[in-house]
């Protein structure tokens, strides 16, 4: 008990960081290069999710269910053998770039689109 006492410190300033990075510039990627990441859209899917509109959840990121499974697996990963997460983690990673390269190819998705006049360096080159 004394050793997660002990790190205590460490995660609140590492949840600190993570609500600030998340609520106050959005995406860490997109800030810096105004490209956005494979995980663009899953925060606005995950709330419509949570309200029961799957068909926005869907349209937002269409791998919204798989982060419950992510989930479930970083709660119980000790269940599982080294080698069947490892297993996972590669196809979780194709399946994100593969829905993302067909996001950027695809003229019609708004919600994956670049925006350079976002980013710190525009706006510090700006100033």
């Amino acid at each position: 008990m004394k050793k997660y006492l002990k790190q205590l410190p460490i995660i609140i300033t590492v949840l600190a960081i993570v609500f600030a990075l998340y609520y106050y510039i959005g995406c860490p990627i997109r800030f810096l290069t105004g490209m956005p990441c494979p995980g663009c859209g899953m925060r606005h899917a995950l709330m419509y999710l949570l309200m029961g509109n799957v068909d926005s959840a869907l349209s937002w990121h269409p791998l919204i269910f798989i982060m419950p499974i992510i989930l479930l697996i970083i709660i119980f990963y000790r269940r599982f053998s080294s080698g069947s997460i490892i297993f996972l983690a590669i196809i979780c990673v194709i399946l994100f770039v593969g829905v993302y390269i067909y996001r950027v190819l695809d003229p019609n998705d708004l919600i994956i689109k670049d925006d350079f006049s976002q980013t710190i360096w525009h706006r510090w080159f700006n100033l």
